[in-house]
């Protein structure tokens, strides 16, 4: 955590860290944890960001009485309760399926529940055709959000490409770039045709 704070304020920045908290352990879902966060809020000036990172340190055992869609809700309902009632944001960073989807929320791990209960889910996620992109949709987003990323890791940030469909990739640059990531050496144009098969004219 310290090297990407670094990273992303630079050394000697202090000022931005002032009102930053973190912690590595907290109390589950139903054993403190809305009331923990509730205390935190109460005890700062103006709170505007929770970052819980990730949904499955925080939740609770699943209850058998319970379907997986109505345990899904039960985990997100009462941090979308807290963060309507006291104003702030409160992120909530969860794992994708494996799978691809054209529905970015059909990617998000577990049931319909989850994307269902928050405001707005965002998605990153490595496309073959576009590289890294960003999708999402929310209740107060006018448009849907599909956009192109790019990560830099010196600086450990993402930056916008464009929107997806204006930077997508022809199969034939795909084959060429996937050809190249495993030559760092680099390759010749008569090499490239090589190994992807294509007319070096």
């Amino acid at each position: 955590m310290q090297t990407r704070i670094r990273k992303l304020l630079g050394e000697n920045e202090t000022s931005a860290l002032s009102r930053l908290k973190v912690t590595t352990r907290w109390a589950k879902m139903g054993q403190g944890c809305v009331e923990d966060i509730r205390k935190w809020s109460e005890s700062v000036v103006a709170p505007r960001l929770v970052v819980i990172d990730t949904l499955g340190c925080i939740r609770g055992l699943a209850d058998r009485r319970h379907s997986a869609y109505q345990d899904d809700i039960a985990a997100l309902r009462p941090l979308h309760a807290l963060a309507k009632e006291m104003g702030f944001a409160i992120l909530v960073i969860h794992h994708v399926r494996k799978m691809t989807a054209e529905d970015p929320l059909d990617q998000v791990s577990g049931t319909t529940g989850l994307a269902g209960t928050a405001d707005t889910t965002l998605v990153l996620d490595r496309r073959a055709d576009t590289g890294l992109t960003l999708r999402g949709r929310g209740r107060d987003l006018e448009d849907d959000i599909d956009l192109a990323v790019q990560f830099n890791r010196e600086m450990c940030r993402l930056s916008v490409r464009g929107h997806v469909d204006e930077v997508r990739r022809s199969p034939e640059r795909t084959r060429v770039l996937a050809a190249l990531e495993g030559a760092p050496e680099g390759l010749t144009p008569a090499r490239v045709a090589a190994e992807t098969g294509m007319d070096p004219k």
